[in-house]
């Protein structure tokens, strides 16, 4: 069966009917092998890669008419027939298709009973000649030029048309492009700027982002509700109905801002704003924060009064004993001094003139009864009295201290923390050899009170010295700076006799004193701690009983 189709003669149909190339495939399918092709560049192909003996081609073919298909292959394939099927059926369509190469002309409808007869007649050699074969060729000349000429006018059309779209093509992508590096830079720039809370380093870095980042030659933030007449263009900073202000930015361009670009900085202003609002409200929790804070401190002061008076009456129960002793020493001695002083040598005594000042004052005193069992009269007494007054006075004022100074109203300033540490070791006036420094310079400083942060170091450093006395080694301080990770971090070390483990949580508490009888009030350490966090920072202590203790201040850095 393969074999005999083999056999058979190759006829190739080039129509676009389909029920066209169908009709004629059964009509030739007994005697013929029919190929078939819809168009005519796909008959072409198929025509070379096959070479047909003959090939039917229909006059109306899209794309190109049969008789241009006819012309090319005449060229490709000069030994294969070609004939033309049209239901052009006037003489004109006949010649024409003859000028075109064709070996025969048949007209549509066809005859079905004839048809296959006709198509093996112009495989044997029959062939159709036109009646002026010149006239009909240049006919035919003229037809394909006037085809050519459409073709190229179509395809000039074509380039335009293609022209404009690669431009607008071009144009679509460059917007796109640009629309991505906006959104790219508006992701970045919103990725920086939502991660600062600090409204002081938010404005200049939001501005030197943007800049960069959309390659301005110049950005600015302006905040205020009307804020005063900028260059360049100015996208408003607005959350909800409140205006913060504006955002300027200036361009080395001489063209304008696309409306993408001003709706893109315009979506990036109102991120901004957002980062800003955020940083003033961050701004004003903070302050309602250390008012709130100062008030709980004024009221921890008003708890602890009660426990505080008792203390301070312990601290104050000596002054009036010793003081009324130190008076009846002093009336005692005025006395004696008058019993002393001969009645003739008064005036003309050199001491006359203080005494007769000592003598008008006594006068004017209540008259004091003498003791009934007088006690030995002595300046060492006297001193004594005095001192006690002095150290009782002195506990009171500590402890006044201690309890208002974390809640006074802080005036802070950039701090150098190693000058402000020399200076307080310098007021301190410890012994020679006592206290070693280790205060690199060029530290980044720390935002404080200078009062306050004074006050921790003193406290301190007065602790580890107290805590040393009478010890038989040598007593030794160690104070050292250091910076790591936007953090400075003091150690204040000692060699003293430790802390031990049961009582080292409750050093922070307030009145408790591991001093005992020398002093201690138990509150300088609490007073540290909240001077500390107020400041936003850490304190904390390691202590080996019998080795010493180390307590570690850790502030951050104000750039």
């Amino acid at each position: 069966m393969t074999a005999h189709l083999l056999a058979l003669p190759k006829v190739l149909y080039i129509e676009d009917n389909a029920d066209a190339r169908t009709l004629i495939a059964r009509i030739l399918a007994r005697d013929f092998l029919v190929l078939e092709a819809g168009d005519p560049i796909g008959g072409i192909e198929l025509a070379t890669d096959t070479h047909p003996d003959l090939i039917l081609l229909d006059i109306n073919l899209p794309q190109m008419s049969g008789r241009e298909v006819a012309a090319r292959l005449t060229t490709l394939l000069p030994e294969t027939v070609l004939v033309a099927l049209s239901a052009e059926s006037d003489e004109d369509a006949r010649q024409k298709a003859l000028a075109a190469g064709f070996a025969g002309f048949i007209a549509k409808p066809i005859e079905i009973d004839t048809f296959a007869d006709e198509i093996f007649e112009f495989l044997h050699g029959k062939r159709e000649t036109a009646t002026n074969l010149a006239r009909s060729q240049q006919n035919f000349a003229a037809e394909v030029a006037a085809r050519l000429e459409e073709k190229v006018r179509e395809l000039t059309r074509i380039i335009e048309r293609n022209t404009f779209l690669n431009e607008q093509n071009r144009q679509m992508i460059a917007l796109l492009q640009r629309r991505q590096h906006l959104l790219e830079a508006s992701l970045r720039v919103g990725q920086i700027i939502t991660s600062v809370l600090d409204l002081d380093e938010l404005l200049p870095l939001a501005a030197q982002v943007i800049s960069e980042e959309y390659r301005f030659t110049s950005a600015a933030i302006h905040l205020g509700a009307d804020p005063a007449p900028v260059n360049g263009l100015a996208f408003p900073l607005r959350v909800k109905d409140n205006t913060l202000g504006v955002l300027t930015v200036e361009s080395a361009s001489s063209e304008p801002l696309s409306a993408d670009d001003q709706t893109a900085l315009q979506s990036l202003a109102n991120q901004v704003a957002i980062a800003i609002n955020n940083a003033l409200l961050l701004r004003d929790l903070q302050k309602a924060n250390a008012e709130l804070l100062r008030n709980k401190t004024f009221q921890a002061i008003a708890t602890a009064t009660g426990e505080a008076i008792h203390w301070v009456g312990n601290k104050a129960a000596p002054i009036p004993a010793s003081a009324a002793r130190v008076r009846q020493d002093l009336l005692e001695m005025a006395q004696i001094f008058q019993v002393l002083l001969a009645e003739k040598d008064k005036t003309g005594h050199r001491y006359w003139p203080a005494a007769q000042e000592i003598f008008s004052t006594l006068a004017a005193l209540p008259a004091a009864e003498p003791p009934e069992n007088p006690l030995p009269l002595g300046l060492e007494s006297t001193l004594e009295d005095l001192s006690v007054i002095e150290q009782s006075a002195t506990t009171i004022l500590t402890i006044k201290e201690d309890l208002i100074g974390p809640a006074r109203l802080r005036r802070e300033t950039d701090l150098d923390l190693a000058q402000l540490i020399r200076q307080t070791v310098f007021e301190m006036a410890l012994p020679e050899g006592a206290l070693a420094l280790s205060l690199p310079d060029n530290l980044p400083p720390v935002r404080g009170d200078a009062r306050q942060l004074a006050q921790v170091f003193n406290n301190l450093i007065k602790n580890a010295w107290e805590a040393m006395q009478g010890q038989s080694r040598p007593p030794r301080i160690w104070v050292s700076l250091s910076a790591e990770e936007k953090q400075i971090i003091c150690h204040v070390s000692d060699n003293g006799p430790g802390i031990p483990p049961e009582i080292l949580d409750k050093i922070w508490v307030a009145f408790f004193t591991t001093k005992g009888d020398r002093g201690g009030t138990g509150l300088g350490l609490m007073a540290c701690m909240e001077i500390v966090r107020q400041m936003n920072g850490e304190i904390s202590v390691q202590s080996t009983v019998g080795q010493g203790t180390n307590f570690t201040v850790t502030l951050p850095t104000h750039l």
